[in-house]
């Protein structure tokens, strides 16, 4: 189960390290905070930006800028690793 962040904490630091160069910084200014949960991830941190994201737009507010997450990258399927393993098709 993620950790949560109380909200308007995270809102407040999230304002306060807007300004980061990358996502990189921002989030190790996020997670360094405070206020930060002592288990809080990269991950939660992830998902409760863009929860918190959707749920400011729907009511119409501007969320804090940010920088867009990079991209995790997928661990290879299976049918990527029959191929590099040079299994044959039946």
């Amino acid at each position: 189960m993620p950790t949560h962040w109380k909200t308007d904490d995270f809102i407040r630091t999230w304002m306060e390290c807007a300004d980061a160069s990358d996502w990189k910084e921002f989030s190790s200014q996020m997670l360094g905070d405070s206020d930060c949960p002592s288990t809080y991830t990269d991950s939660d941190l992830r998902r409760q930006i863009g929860l918190t994201r959707y749920q400011l737009n729907n009511k119409n507010f501007a969320a804090p800028s940010d920088h867009k997450a990079p991209k995790k990258k997928k661990k290879p399927g299976i049918e990527s690793v029959a191929k590099k393993l040079g299994l044959k098709r039946l």
